[in-house]
């Protein structure tokens, strides 16, 4: 699964349920501009890899995805920057 294809995954889901992206970052205390940036699949404004991951498992969690449908979110650093 693709950065893009993650985002756009917790993005349909988020707003299935009638959640704007200051909601989620409210509850999971992350920046907006963060959470906006994953949900587009930005990946030259996201932090490092560990603290993403962190953000999509409780993301997701919140919004009733289940792990397993996130097993394939990209796990590397490397892997979420590298779009050249």
């Amino acid at each position: 699964m693709t950065l893009e294809e993650l985002g756009a995954r917790l993005r349909e889901r988020r707003m299935e349920q009638g959640f704007s992206i200051e909601d989620i970052a409210s509850r999971l205390k992350v920046p907006p501009r963060v959470l906006k940036a994953i949900e587009e699949g930005r990946r030259d404004e996201l932090p490092h890899a560990v603290y993403i991951r962190s953000f999509v498992k409780s993301g997701g969690a919140l919004l009733g995805i289940a792990p397993d449908e996130l097993a394939g979110m990209p796990v590397s650093y490397t892997h979420l920057r590298a779009h050249e």
